[in-house]
């Protein structure tokens, strides 16, 4: 909706979602990438937004894992529960060959050493993490100093 209503203003603005930013950011940190997500039923989404994203299936994209983690389960729910949950998500992720982890939902922003511990554990070496939120701050920010209509 943002996009569509910038684009028809008289001064255009750029428009980034955490998907498109954590994908482009992934692409750039290492060679395959894996999204780690909360509920099944976002996964298939997932899958068509990458394929749309690329314009058709990209041997980078190594895939979605689910934890089954709700999304206010992610900050209200057991800690010690969700933790151990999101170390064998990334570690089935990192599973799939990806280098690089995109967390898939906003609300796990600030669990970065928990995707890495369970890859690491899982005896998978290391992975890089991308938080979608932080990479869609960083792109409006390089595409505000660059564009003139800004």
């Amino acid at each position: 909706m943002l996009r569509e209503h910038f684009a028809s203003t008289q001064t255009p603005k750029p428009v980034v979602g955490i998907f498109e930013a954590g994908v482009m950011h992934a692409m750039l940190l290492g060679k395959r990438f894996a999204v780690v997500t909360t509920g099944h039923g976002i996964k298939n989404t997932l899958i068509a937004g990458m394929r749309s994203f690329f314009g058709a299936n990209s041997e980078r994209f190594a895939g979605v894992v689910t934890s089954g983690i709700g999304v206010v389960e992610l900050r209200e729910g057991d800690q010690t529960s969700v933790k151990t949950r999101m170390k064998e998500t990334s570690a089935k992720a990192a599973a799939l060959g990806a280098d690089v982890l995109i967390m898939g939902c906003a609300g796990m922003a600030g669990m970065e050493s928990w995707v890495k511990e369970g890859v690491r554990e899982a005896g998978l070496g290391e992975v890089q993490v991308v938080d979608g939120g932080k990479a869609g701050v960083h792109v409006l920010v390089g595409l505000a100093r660059t564009s003139t209509t800004a």
